[in-house]
């Protein structure tokens, strides 16, 4: 059995139920009364349905903006690859109006994503920004007021030497992040 979820085909096929009826009705000897109560009680039925379309897809309308898909931007990708591991520094525009919890998704996705571009990589951090900058103002820094928050990701397989320079506040699914205070 197919079930038919689109309201608008749903609400045709019950005014072509509707008009059927009414023309086996119509060739009914039914009083004039009978008739007019059908024909009034259709239309009341075929306003109704129309109600509940446009306030049904007024309510799939706003669930969909509420839960738009949230695109980061890579600014940047510097390779600082040396003789000991394959190292990526990636910057990151993303809206400023996140929660940490949606940037904590961004962070994993976009870890995600390089480490499939990079297949190579030992060490991925990541620096996340509240608009696009220059180069030369994608800084990590406290005193940047567009910068949010740089995460580290190390490969479990890595023996080298890793900075003790990297602030860690959490720890999110593998990922050192270090947050704005």
């Amino acid at each position: 059995m197919v079930i038919i979820s689109n309201i608008w085909v749903n609400s045709i096929l019950l005014v072509v139920l509707i008009a059927s009826l009414y023309l086996l009705i119509s060739r009914i000897k039914l009083s004039n009364v009978m008739k007019i109560l059908f024909s009034v009680l259709s239309v009341v039925i075929v306003f109704m349905l129309i109600i509940a379309n446009a306030y049904s897809w007024w309510q799939l309308d706003k669930k969909k903006n509420s839960f738009k898909y949230i695109k980061p931007s890579i600014m940047e990708v510097q390779n600082l690859t040396d003789f000991e591991a394959d190292k990526y520094l990636v910057n990151i525009a993303i809206s400023p109006d996140l929660n940490k919890n949606q940037i904590r998704k961004i962070i994993v996705e976009t870890n995600d994503f390089i480490r499939e571009e990079k297949k190579d990589a030992s060490i991925i951090w990541l620096t996340f920004f509240d608009k696009e900058l220059p180069k030369e103002e994608q800084r990590a820094r406290k005193d940047n007021p567009h910068y949010m928050c740089q995460t580290q990701w190390v490969d479990k397989d890595y023996v080298g030497f890793i900075s003790t320079d990297f602030q860690v506040d959490e720890t999110y699914k593998e990922i050192e992040i270090s947050w704005k205070k």
